[in-house]
């Protein structure tokens, strides 16, 4: 056993944190105005009191947040909806609930903003849903520019801020776990608003948005699902309308051939010469024009056309973008296009764009290109296969710039590629800003080190400086908010990103270039590497971030360099032997073809009874629904062709878990033969992280007892990472072998006083953890090996920070270098391979994965110090009241630690 340190508190100087201490740590995060809905601006005088608007009120007061702006010739000019929007914002109006599926940039978040104005008039509450933090934060600073500070509150596990604000954003994952609770209205809810609601089909967390969806008192409660990629978005709208027959949800769905900014889809020729054509970006999608066809009845119809008239009218009589073009102007325009194009039938689109410009001198590239695209029917592909080469894109940004095509955003699918394209951008000195432009950047970094924020081992100045950056989750989140910040305006011209920027955060891309249509995924069944090709909808949401309304006439999506296998005859091939990594490599390039013109896929429900699904029902089931009816209102079931099949399927399920609760005793049969829910149960419902009952068995039983909070940090650092979720016995073992091993002595104080490198630290680290295991006292188990990493991350922080308040200098000792992670991944395949298993997944030691770490493991705290309040508040159930409050304290001092924040984040983790 570990020998404690006493007392506790003589490990931390309080005076080091009095930024947060108990004090004044609620005054700093809660001291807020909130539940002010009169504070908001409006435009117009109306008593809302004693007056509740008409719809077409609520038109003009501009309930959408559609911006006003001034023309050139100095008039004012304001934005108004368009026919989805006003359609979505009737039924919200009305009381429904809206299913609204519509390609990126029809102005989704506009239709979110008309339903919270709305209920902000009458001082009714809305909470905003989103899948990823980085998303809930990028929200939450457009939603207090729009409605002030103290209107918009955040809740993501770390972070909670302004939690009583009538406008709550948080993460679906904390959605889910306050559902249950909503009093059907009585809490002042009014709206739940789910952004890429598509995420429900997600393979890893749809489960968690499904089950959200259904602990919703949904008679009283309207709910605003919000997509661009759902094939069966009629089957979700009839599945919510089914799961209270009071409420009613319909659907509004906008053609995604009617994107307002169309899409232009390329493929980069590398090789201009050999491949025998000089374009630079060579068109893969063909279609036709046929004027002749079109009557002037289909202009009210066709919101192509409508388009395509307009650009060209405005252009032809030198009129900006604002000016309303009447009905008679849009048929005087069609006629002029008939008329002048009476001598052909059907012309290809690209002789067709050449023929606008020849003819029309006032219409520039751009303008002839978006007609064009408008007016093209029966799209079909034109495969062009350029040959895979290495990577050049260095010429490739240059190509992008001379042709009028940024900002680009660039997707990879490997954090290393991303960075990978700035090195090369970097080698080859390419410089993209002008120097008014480096003046406005440095400005912008000059307030960054004002405020002592801190960006990064790998910030790198000289880059950013010169117009290009990379962008993904292992970096820290403020480094990565200052890339959206130039990048939005306009000041950095190429960011290199993985898939996770592809996800609702508004930027105002030009060109998206796609790299990459398969990632490297590991299967920890057969511990393989395996390439997975992108789905439909992920295909289209990348896509989907070119070209922005309101700012570009056309998107461009270009392919370049897609991996394609090698062709030829055997004497072509013999020096061109592919790798072992390409044997089982998708073709690329043909996957981009495939998934170009399909349709979004079907989302396929991911529901699965977890731990707190099954603990939720014997907690949280006000309606006394049994197993069966409560199973039955699931997404997997309403879909499936079988439902009475499926719905056993789902029973099985569920009871396998019950059983492995009531083994653990998170659950108990009562004389009556009824499922009642344990002490210790209680505490699972309120352990929210990957491995509960790992974390909820070392609280109940007490064996947190005699360790200090540095070795909690530790305990809680191990337990982040998921494991497998069993339903079977052996999940019992698995628990008490995991809790056993946590136990065990892995102090490394002294290694931390010595060492100056986390490298070293980290290889001490390893080093008790594989001694512990080749003694024998604890069986192999990839819990007990892969979060090492993690654990010594949560155990460092707290303690550092303990002896010295260097926050920044921690951070750095912690985070170390990726080369010191290579080396530690490839010790632990050393020693996994002798011991005849595999590792689950390799380590990321960069400083956004600590931070990560970090961030989970303040959650988790807040956690604990919730259990013990309520234990005791209840003695009954937690007679010990020693053991909780002293658990109490020291999770509160391990807080004191673990939350200062080495960023400088206006949000404290």
């Amino acid at each position: 056993m570990i020998t404690p340190i006493s007392p506790v508190k003589t490990f931390l100087n309080i005076r080091k944190y009095s930024k947060i201490n108990k004090n004044n740590s609620d005054k700093v995060l809660n001291n807020f105005p909130c539940n002010k809905p009169q504070s908001v601006y409006f435009k117009g005088n109306y008593n809302f009191i004693n007056h509740t608007p008409s719809f077409d009120e609520t038109i003009e007061e501009n309930y959408f947040k559609l911006p006003e702006i001034t023309k050139p010739d100095g008039t004012k000019y304001q934005f108004k909806p368009d026919k989805s929007q006003i359609e979505c914002a009737r039924k919200l109006y009305n009381g429904d609930s809206v299913v609204f599926c519509a390609p990126t940039g029809t102005g989704k978040t506009a239709v979110a903003c008309y339903i919270i104005t709305k209920n902000l008039k009458e001082g009714k509450n809305t909470i905003y849903t989103t899948p990823l933090k980085a998303l809930a934060n990028d929200k939450m600073r457009e939603f207090q520019k729009l409605y002030g500070k103290e209107n918009v509150g955040l809740l993501t596990g770390d972070i909670k801020y302004n939690t009583e604000a009538p406008i709550k954003i948080m993460t679906t994952e904390i959605y889910n776990n306050q559902a249950s609770s909503l009093k059907k209205g009585k809490d002042g809810i009014k709206t739940v608003i789910y952004d890429e609601a598509h995420y429900l089909g997600d393979e890893e967390r749809g489960g968690v948005w499904e089950n959200s969806m259904i602990k919703t008192p949904f008679s009283n409660i309207q709910m605003l699902c919000l997509s661009a990629t759902i094939g069966n978005s009629d089957k979700l709208t009839d599945w919510l309308s089914s799961l209270d027959s009071s409420r009613y949800v319909s659907k509004v769905e906008v053609n995604p051939k009617n994107r307002y900014v169309p899409l232009l889809y390329s493929i980069y020729n590398t090789n201009p010469l050999k491949n025998n054509d000089k374009r630079k970006f060579i068109p893969v999608i063909k279609g036709s024009v046929n004027l002749k066809n079109i009557q002037d009845s289909d202009i009210e119809t066709n919101d192509r056309l409508k388009r395509a008239l307009e650009i060209f009218f405005r252009a032809q009589e030198n009129l900006d973008e604002y000016y309303e073009v009447s009905n008679q102007e849009y048929v005087n325009t069609l006629n002029l296009l008939k008329n002048d194009f009476k001598d052909f039938d059907e012309i290809q689109t690209g002789e067709f764009q050449e023929m606008l410009k020849e003819k029309y001198a006032f219409l520039i590239d751009e303008k002839a290109l978006e007609i064009t695209e408008f007016l093209t029917e029966n799209k079909t592909l034109n495969k062009v296969i350029i040959d895979y080469t290495d990577d050049n894109y260095p010429q490739l940004v240059e190509d992008l710039k001379n042709n009028n095509m940024f900002p680009a955003l660039i997707f990879k699918l490997s954090r290393n590629g991303t960075e990978d394209v700035i090195a090369s951008l970097k080698d080859s000195e390419c410089d993209l800003t002008t120097a008014e432009e480096k003046e406005q950047i440095k400005a912008i970094l000059d307030k960054y080190r004002e405020e002592e924020i801190y960006l990064g081992i790998n910030f790198d100045k000289q880059s950013i400086l010169s117009g290009y950056a990379y962008h993904h989750a292992g970096e820290l989140p403020q480094y990565r908010k200052l890339i959206e910040e130039l990048f939005s305006k306009k000041l950095i011209k190429v960011v290199s990103a993985t898939s996770t920027l592809s996800a609702g955060i508004n930027m105002p891309t030009k060109t998206v270039v796609l790299s990459n249509t398969a990632y490297k995924k590991y299967n920890s069944h057969t511990g393989d590497v395996e390439y997975v090709s992108l789905t439909a909808n992920k295909f289209h949401q990348m896509a989907g971030r070119a070209g922005r309304r309101g700012i570009d006439e056309i998107g461009h999506v270009v392919l370049y360099n897609n991996y394609t296998p090698k062709t030829g005859t055997l004497d072509e091939l013999k020096d061109k032997k592919p790798s072992d990594a390409e044997i089982n490599r998708p073709d690329e390039l043909q996957t981009a073809y495939d998934l170009m013109l399909k349709n979004a896929d079907d989302i396929q429900s991911r529901y699965n009874p977890n731990w707190h699904i099954v603990m939720d029902y014997f907690i949280n089931n006000p309606n006394k629904e049994t197993l069966e009816e409560f199973l039955s209102n699931s997404f997997k079931v309403y879909l499936s062709d079988n439902k009475e099949e499926e719905l056993k399927k789902l029973v099985d399920l569920f009871n396998r878990q019950k059983n492995v609760l009531i083994k653990l005793g998170f659950l108990e049969k009562n004389q009556s033969g009824r499922t009642d829910v344990t002490p210790k149960g209680k505490i699972l419902s309120m352990t929210r992280c990957n491995n509960p009952l790992v974390i909820s068995t070392l609280i109940y039983d007490k064996k947190l007892k005699d360790i200090d909070f540095t070795q909690l940090c530790q305990i809680i650092g191990f337990s982040i990472s998921p494991t497998s979720q069993q339903e079977d016995e052996s999940m019992e073992d698995l628990v008490k072998l995991r809790t056993e091993f946590l136990l065990k002595d892995l102090d490394t104080k002294e290694e931390l006083l010595k060492c100056e490198q986390a490298n070293d630290i980290y290889f001490e680290t390893e080093n008790k953890i594989y001694n512990t295991l080749e003694k024998g006292n604890v069986p192999l188990d990839d819990f007990c090996l892969k979060d090492s990493f993690s654990g010594f991350c949560s155990y460092a922080w707290a303690y550092l920070n303990s002896i010295d308040d260097n926050y920044i200098q921690n951070f750095r000792k912690i985070t170390g270098s990726t080369k010191s992670a290579i080396l530690s991944d490839k010790r632990l395949s050393e020693y996994l391979k002798q011991k005849n298993t595999r590792s689950e997944y390799l380590r990321k030691s960069n400083e956004g994965s600590v931070y990560d770490i970090i961030s989970q493991t303040v959650t988790i705290l807040k956690q604990i110090t919730a259990i013990c309040s309520y234990a005791l508040n209840n003695p009954l159930d937690f007679p010990e009241t020693k053991y909780w409050k002293d658990l109490k304290e020291k999770a509160e001092f391990a807080l004191l630690a673990t939350k200062q924040n080495p960023i400088g984040d206006e949000l404290q983790i």
